[in-house]
């Protein structure tokens, strides 16, 4: 198949298919509480609402409804960071490594089983996503649109 046919085909996969297209993005998505949890759990440094909102993309407000649950479930402990009594350092307590660690399990769960249905051709998959998501982290064309 050439490339053309390929750009083509991937051009019909979101108005054929949205549905399934939406189902694979929330598999794959490590936002919201649980992708907040997750990165928290496997970061090594002080961690701030900012450092949030940039890694994730998302806003403020977001953030700060998503620190306010994590908190209510007790999977966080927020302390005013001894510098600036405005931000808050962000820790995880034992209930939130527990919950981390069942939450990695299950998508690691999910995603043995995805891999396991796509055989053999997983690794050409692997290889042609890890190199689509270099170009993007890097901004590189056709990637550079906002």
């Amino acid at each position: 198949m050439r490339a053309e046919d390929y750009a083509e085909k991937l051009n019909k996969l979101d108005i054929e298919h949205p549905q399934a297209l939406k189902r694979l993005r929330m598999a794959l998505a490590s936002g919201g509480e649980e992708g907040v949890l997750r990165w928290l759990d496997q970061r090594r440094q002080d961690t701030y609402a900012v450092d949030i909102i940039e890694h994730f993309g998302l806003t403020a407000g977001r953030v700060a409804n998503i620190m306010k649950k994590l908190e209510e479930r007790g999977y966080i402990q927020r302390i005013p960071d001894a510098d600036d009594q405005r931000r808050a350092r962000i820790f995880l307590t034992e209930e939130g490594h527990r919950k981390a660690a069942l939450l990695q399990q299950e998508m690691d769960h999910r995603n043995q089983l995805i891999i396991e249905r796509l055989g053999d051709s997983v690794g050409d998959f692997m290889k042609s996503l890890d190199q689509m998501l270099e170009m993007a982290e890097k901004g590189e064309a056709p990637f550079d649109r906002e």
